[in-house]
């Protein structure tokens, strides 16, 4: 089937192109500046910016030709003007709608939403972006084909046009404490320590700064004069300023964040900066992992991770994704948190059995 003449067909919002630039010029900009600053000979890096302009023609041709049409029973997507493209996606196969927002989205009053249907290919189809009345309507009509098909409730809850559901749960809230807590682990502290290292190994920067050197001078020279007692000083400064870093990404990461359970589905909300809001229907859930490091173990803290079916499609090589459902939570909560997933994982206490030791001595034989 083509798309007729009588089918209306939408276009995207006007700053589409801005938004789907944007991921562009970021992963463009910090490589070209790292070559334009560390090579030493010739101007030959002035004629760096031309390399953005094919990938940005495609980006313009994509987003002036894309168009979707709400049909009675499906939303139809079509791309291209010489090699044409036509998607059929039923309302009724939508499960999930998720809407991501920065502040510019926010400004602009516009959103990027992302459609996730039964099969589990990952993000079905991304809409770069829509304004928020088209995102109604769009909401709207999938409700509509999903009612009409004989599903249970529409995907989202969050238009003031769609009947409110009838059984709703708040099941975690992180406030900042928690979202400190959070950010002391040292596991997530040293993430920046590691990419920062990485960078420098990456681009030879110890070795242009004579980096090694430096330190091997100032250790002869006495370091800062207090013997052992610089180690401590420096250690300890270096704890504080990871932990700040880590605290301010998990701060722009998680604050907000919201986990509720409506009906069948739990629905997640987070961000500062960026917002996102994101399903997770409770069916596709297959693993379930409960974490707990050392300081947390001493907080009362546990994370709750989930592993839902056949996430792997168009974005991932994988048939199983797994998502943060609970960051962290305090662990006396974590009984009713997973009797919302699954009622069995409290019934029953596992009959936990040590491995057997000829096991164990195969193991370390093979080791």
């Amino acid at each position: 089937m083509t798309v007729s003449e009588e089918r209306v067909r939408h276009r995207l919002h006007g700053s589409s192109l801005f938004f789907r630039l944007i991921p562009l010029v970021k992963s463009f900009l910090f490589p070209a500046l790292l070559v334009y600053f560390l090579s030493s000979d010739g101007r030959w890096q002035l004629w760096l910016p031309l390399l953005i302009l094919p990938a940005f023609l495609i980006e313009l041709y994509r987003t002036r030709t894309l168009r979707y049409a709400l049909d009675d029973e499906e939303l139809v997507i079509t791309t291209g003007r010489w090699f044409r493209g036509e998607r059929h996606i039923p309302y009724s196969k939508i499960q999930n709608i998720d809407l991501v927002q920065g502040p510019l989205h926010r400004l602009l009053r516009v959103g990027e939403v992302r459609l996730e249907t039964a099969s589990g290919a990952g993000s079905e189809a991304k809409l770069i972006v829509l304004s928020r009345a088209a995102e109604l309507e769009l909401r709207e009509a999938v409700a509509r084909g999903r009612y009409a098909a004989g599903a249970a409730e529409p995907t989202e809850d969050e238009t003031e046009e769609l009947p409110a559901p009838r059984d709703e749960e708040l099941l975690l809230k992180l406030s900042m404490g928690e979202i400190a807590r959070i950010a002391v682990d040292p596991g997530r502290s040293l993430i920046p320590l590691g990419v920062l290292f990485g960078l420098a190994w990456e681009f030879d920067l110890f070795e242009r700064f004579h980096v090694w050197k430096r330190v091997a001078d100032w250790l002869d020279a006495g370091g800062l004069g207090f013997g052992w007692l610089d180690g401590i000083l420096i250690a300890l400064a270096a704890f504080l300023a990871l932990t700040l870093f880590s605290l301010i990404g998990t701060t722009l990461l998680f604050s907000g964040f919201r986990l509720r359970r409506v009906e069948d589905q739990f629905r997640i909300r987070r961000g500062l900066l960026t917002q996102v809001r994101a399903t997770i229907p409770r069916r596709r859930i297959q693993v379930v992992s409960v974490h707990q490091s050392l300081i947390h173990r001493w907080m009362g803290r546990v994370r709750v991770r989930v592993g839902t079916a056949g996430k792997g499609g168009q974005d991932e090589d994988h048939e199983q994704e797994e998502s943060w459902l609970a960051p962290l939570m305090p662990q006396r909560e974590l009984p009713r948190l997973l009797a919302a997933i699954e009622p069995r994982l409290i019934e029953t206490e596992p009959a936990w059995r040590p491995f057997p030791r000829a096991a164990l001595q195969r193991a370390r034989r093979r080791a």
